[in-house]
């Protein structure tokens, strides 16, 4: 779901490509796997980025999205083809002798014939100069066979020089609807890369299948330009091989875009929060998730440099790091693992053991009683005996036979 261009934007030229940025505008984008992906600008490319049957479509819009708390980006990739389809035998000739030849061939009064079979091709009228040397811009008339509003937004005046920007002009009553790009489109989806350097591989590809027409005179504008700008090179990159990516076919479907966020709002009160609270909080959250990303990138080429400490160790000595493997897990037995028969015996034989310990320690206990207990009674004896020797008088004294009275 896109909103209306209503407002004017920029077209810039940045000596590669035209482009519209359209960043933070709020002019919708796209729901993919429940994420939404905001729309982000706008770049035209000639010739296509994307073959079909091995062959070029003359231009191709790229309409670049944003997911909304990543750095993951979702392009759609919009082939333009014009009214009079190119012959394949020119595309062939460009692809083997440069751009130069190509427009040559199909954009000037030439007496070739083209190879049997093939219709001959309408000559539509040389584009202008986009860079300056003709004063006088015409855009193409709207009245042209299979006239596309949206392209006409980046002819409306002369395409900006590089590193220059002109402002286009909408009107409200005539919005730009990218909608019109998508609507009833079928869709290739295959995990890719951004085409230009870095070629960073974080973009999710929609290709339609079916080109968007538009008019002779405005494909030849806009084609020139870029070929112009980029001296008779074009800005397409060359197709790439798809190194076992699973492409898919999926269906565009026209939706309302997911509601916005609620924005956070400052309370009143004896004590309000600030919005700057509001701010720091979000540059903590920003920097928590920085510091973690900087810790699993630090991790990462940690464990990529102790991988080529390690091979360069091998390749300069195999034998001198000894390989260590695992120790296996100790076997067991399974026929001489205990039964249940054996357990019973071995309790009873230990029933008996302890038993037959404690009967013996019960008999010597009562042995060193009885011992104990007759000491005890001897010396208790003894005692007595000595206390009843104490308290008896004392005996007379033995001596000899009294003498008579007289």
């Amino acid at each position: 779901m896109y909103q209306h261009v209503t407002s004017s934007f920029e077209v810039a030229n940045n000596g590669h490509t035209y482009s519209a940025d359209l960043a933070g505008l709020g002019y919708g984008g796209i729901t993919y796997e429940n994420s939404w992906y905001n729309l982000m600008n706008i770049n035209i490319h000639a010739m296509s980025e994307h073959t079909f049957m091995s062959q070029h479509k003359p231009l191709e819009i790229h309409l670049v999205h944003k997911k909304f708390d990543s750095d993951a980006l979702l392009v759609v990739a919009v082939p333009i083809d014009g009214t009079t389809p190119m012959l394949p035998a020119l595309l062939q000739m460009m692809n083997v002798s440069g751009s130069s030849l190509m427009r040559e061939s199909s954009f000037t009064q030439t007496k070739q014939m083209p190879p049997a079979g093939f219709p001959l091709a309408v000559t539509p009228p040389p584009a202008p100069n986009m860079l300056g040397s003709v004063p006088l811009y015409v855009p193409p008339p709207n009245t042209d066979s299979n006239f596309n509003p949206v392209l006409q937004f980046f002819l409306k005046g002369a395409p900006p020089a590089p590193n220059q920007k002109v402002v286009v002009p909408v009107d409200e009553l005539a919005p730009m609807d990218l909608n019109m790009l998508l609507r009833q489109g079928t869709y290739f989806e295959y995990a890719g890369s951004t085409t230009a350097p870095p070629c960073a591989e974080v973009v999710t590809w929609f290709v339609r299948r079916e080109p968007i027409l538009a008019s002779d005179m405005q494909v030849s504008y806009m084609r020139d330009g870029i070929f112009r700008m980029t001296a008779d090179f074009g800005n397409f990159r060359g197709a790439m091989p798809l190194n076992g990516r699973q492409v898919a076919v999926r269906q565009g479907v026209m939706e309302e875009p997911p509601p916005r966020q609620l924005e956070n709002s400052i309370p009143l009160g004896p004590n309000p929060r600030t919005d700057r609270e509001f701010r720091a909080m979000k540059w903590a959250k920003d920097a928590l998730k920085i510091a973690k990303s900087a810790t699993d990138y630090i991790k990462d080429l940690d464990m990529r440099l102790r991988g080529a400490a390690q091979a360069h160790a091998n390749a300069l000595a195999p034998k001198l790091m000894p390989v260590y493997t695992a120790t296996p897990s100790p076997f067991v037995d399974q026929s001489k693992s205990t039964q249940p028969v054996d357990i019973a015996k071995t309790a009873d034989s230990m029933a008996r053991t302890i038993a037959q310990a404690a009967k013996e320690a019960i008999t010597a206990a009562s042995q060193q009683i009885s011992v104990e207990a007759k000491a005890a009674a001897m010396a208790a004896a003894k005692d007595a005996a000595q206390m009843a020797i104490a308290g008896l008088p004392p005996a007379p004294a033995a001596g000899p036979a009294a003498a008579p009275a007289r």
